[in-house]
């Protein structure tokens, strides 16, 4: 904290930078634009003006990121321009013209007044009734939402008030796949039950709370980063447009899951590991995805301290010991059945389904699960107990876990996002833009080999030129210290 203030002392005495405030100006516009100027209809039109606008926002986060040098001050600058937007994406949903009495209406939890699809992502609805479920002591994993309102219209007395309300009947009808249980674990659960006793039912108050958490993130990224003297790249994860989107403007709970495995980096570079592997495992108990890191970060604890990430697994989930049948249908479900824009999943199921004639479901989702531990297995063991291995073996490792699987929403992609800033993933941001043609999706309900080739490819392309680059680099380092010597 020390070195966040003497930042800010010295950015007072720093003349800010025109271009960077100018950057950061129409960023902002494009956020104000989102939130107030997209209709959000599955229109072509629609979608076009939104890829557009998003699009246009990552050619200014481009100029951003090429602009951000080592001076005193410039991540103040960053942090100030990225809780603005954070926060002008808030309203993102409401209806523009009378967004202030539907804001009101939210907050007082007396109407659903948000759209159902805010920029073009629902999830938050599914947060919001499994808020309710567990606010009305109900376990949020025995019932789907679909048996749920069978039951309370047979007048069960432990179901029937859940519906009584018309705001939770909005919220309801929200809901996307009714009769699959959810999937989010018990920190997810405990943060959705949290927000419910604050304001029933608002969206704002949800969205707010992420941005918040979002917000910290930042910070914590500026002290990691500083110890590499490049406090000014978290220009990288906090000027994200699809972060932005998809965190304060569509309310995915992946923020608080970034949150936690960024604190629990911050944890180790600080020395508190006991502190880190308590954040580590709550991070697993908003999403389950982080497991595959846990060799890095008990390779960077003492043995007898690794009992408490099982301690704090058990005891989030003991309380839901008797719903571990409904819990492992849910994700079950979700792992045989889910496929959204995938790469080289998509790929061998093609070519064990016509070239070789298998069962093409079996043998990609064998090749997802053997290539995604085998790329964890290889970056543990090739850790060095550095914070930059930590950093870059986070990376590796999350970025497999979603190119590898069957469903790779873009919200997934920012996972890895705070670990490409050192060093500087730029093949990663790139993938970040183009996994918006997944959107193209809402046109005609249709997923269309061209943006998938046009996604995969185009990341692998850049990933090889980044990766040739660095080699190249590294051989011109190495000659220059011959010569030297």
């Amino acid at each position: 904290m020390a070195g966040q203030y003497e930042d800010l002392l010295r950015a007072r005495r720093l003349k800010l930078d025109p271009l960077l405030i100018f950057l950061g100006a129409g960023s902002l516009v494009g956020c104000l634009l989102a939130s107030f100027g997209l209709r959000g209809s599955g229109q072509a039109e629609d979608i076009i003006a939104f890829l557009g606008l998003l699009s246009a926002q990552f050619l200014l986060y481009g100029l951003a990121i090429s602009r951000c040098h080592a001076r005193p001050g410039v991540a103040v600058q960053i942090l100030f321009w990225a809780l603005l937007f954070r926060l002008a994406l808030l309203p993102a949903g409401l209806r523009p013209a009378t967004w202030a009495q539907d804001l009101v209406a939210d907050l007082r939890s007396e109407a659903v007044t948000y759209r159902t699809f805010l920029l073009y992502d629902n999830d938050v609805w599914r947060y919001l009734w499994d808020g309710h479920v567990s606010a009305a002591g109900l376990d949020p994993y025995a019932d789907p939402p679909s048996t749920i309102e069978e039951l309370a219209d047979d007048g069960d007395p432990r179901f029937e008030p859940l519906l009584e309300d018309e705001l939770w009947q909005d919220v309801f009808d929200n809901v996307s796949y009714q009769d699959y249980r959810t999937v989010y674990p018990p920190a997810a659960q405990l943060f959705f039950r949290t927000l419910h006793g604050i304001a029933p039912g608002s969206v704002f108050v949800y969205k707010l709370a992420l941005a918040l958490i979002d917000f910290a993130t930042c910070c914590l990224l500026v002290s990691i980063l500083r110890r590499w003297s490049r406090p000014e790249m978290v220009v990288v994860y906090a000027w994200n447009p699809l972060l932005l989107k998809e965190i304060a403007g569509s309310g995915h709970v992946d923020g608080l899951v970034i949150f936690f495995l960024v604190a629990a980096v911050f944890a180790i570079q600080k020395g508190f590991r006991r502190s880190a592997l308590v954040a580590f495992a709550t991070a697993i108990l908003v999403k389950l995805t982080p497991v595959f890191l846990i060799g890095l970060f008990l390779r960077r604890s003492r043995p007898r301290e690794w009992v408490l990430v099982p301690l704090v697994l058990a005891a989030a989930w003991l309380p839901f010991w008797k719903s571990l049948p409904a819990i492992l249908s849910g994700l079950r479900a979700f792992a045989q059945e889910w496929v959204f824009n995938p790469g080289p999943w998509a790929l061998v199921h093609w070519i064990a389904t016509t070239v070789l004639g298998f069962e093409g479901r079996a043998a990609a989702d064998l090749f997802a699960v053997v290539a995604t531990l085998s790329l964890a297995a290889w970056t543990t063991w090739r850790d060095d107990g550095s914070g930059q291995h930590l950093l870059s073996g986070a990376f590796v490792i999350l970025a497999g876990c979603v190119i590898f699987s069957a469903t790779v929403m873009p919200w997934y992609l920012l996972w890895a996002l705070p670990f490409a800033a050192q060093p500087l993933r730029f093949s990663w941001l790139a993938f970040t833009w183009l996994s918006l043609l997944s959107y193209l999706v809402y046109i005609d309900q249709l997923s269309h080999p061209w943006w998938l080739w046009a996604e995969f490819l185009g990341f692998a392309m850049l990933l090889a030129f980044e990766l040739w680059r660095r080699k190249a680099s590294g051989a011109v380092s190495a000659s220059v210290a011959v010569s030297s010597t």
